[in-house]
């Protein structure tokens, strides 16, 4: 999209949101109004000194909704026929009857706020790793505490030329997976894939590491309950090495895993 027509959209997607917010500024501004009218109590001056209060407010609202373009004029009415003609505009001006009837601008202002976002994140790439954050172990080594006949010790995380699966370790005490992000990372987020044909319960419970050097590690994670997709999220840490665990003697074998 050239980029002259951007700032015209976004011109207009602010205009339609600024003329949605003053007038539903109004709508509610006029309501108290009208609330208050009601609400008034018997004056001590009689009932003829409260019912003219209670329409001056009236009449104030009705003032506030001629600002948003209302068209009938019941200004020349009052008591119960002037509080009927306020509640009666009132109700013409709510936010679901207001919405049906512009349903056409303010559609193409949402339209117009997609088609930015949309260039936004094909175009900006700080932008689009905000919105898709990228998967930080895609394409990164890892290795296995074992591996069971016709499975890889060791893999590139993604790698379309894996011969079978991801891995699968043997029967063994604490079987683990280990990912080296090659760097230091900020990481808040490890989603993890089970194994869908069976035998899930084979990576419970389930403990998630992270390391900065390989060597000390802090337990981010840990899932005792069944899961055929994991997301373990945690306050943001710095690391390079996430490992997941099992704290028992079994095999593991998990489908994908993700590190945000």
């Amino acid at each position: 999209m050239p980029r002259r027509f951007e700032p015209l959209l976004l011109r207009r997607s602010g205009a339609s949101i600024r003329l949605a917010l003053r007038k539903f500024a109004r709508v509610r501004k006029a309501r108290l109004f009208f609330e208050l009218g009601r609400g008034i109590a018997p004056s001590p001056q009689g009932p003829a000194a409260a019912s003219l209060r209670a329409d001056r407010l009236y009449r104030k609202a009705l003032r506030t909704l001629n600002a948003d373009g209302v068209t009938r004029n019941a200004e020349a009415l009052a008591g119960v026929a002037l509080r009927q003609a306020v509640q009666k505009e009132l109700d013409d001006r709510s936010a679901v009857l207001w919405l049906a009837r512009r349903r056409r601008v303010i559609g193409r202002g949402v339209l117009g706020s997609l088609l930015v976002l949309a260039v936004l994140i094909a175009a900006v790439p700080p932008f689009r790793r905000t919105i898709f954050p990228p998967d930080l172990a895609e394409g990164k080594p890892w290795v296995a505490s074992s591996a069971l006949e016709g499975y890889q010790l060791q893999g590139i995380m993604g790698d379309p030329n894996a011969p079978v699966g991801l891995f699968h370790t043997r029967d063994e005490m604490s079987p683990s997976l280990t990912i080296d992000l090659g760097g230091v990372k900020m990481l808040h987020e490890v989603t993890v894939a089970n194994r869908r044909d069976c035998c899930r319960e084979r990576a419970l419970p389930l403990v998630i590491e992270v390391s900065r050097d390989g060597l000390a590690w802090r337990q981010v994670g840990y899932r005792r309950g069944d899961f055929r997709d994991w997301t373990a999220s945690f306050p943001a840490t710095r690391g390079r090495f996430v490992r997941l665990r099992v704290e028992r003697k079994t095999i593991l074998h998990l489908g994908r895993v993700a590190v945000h």
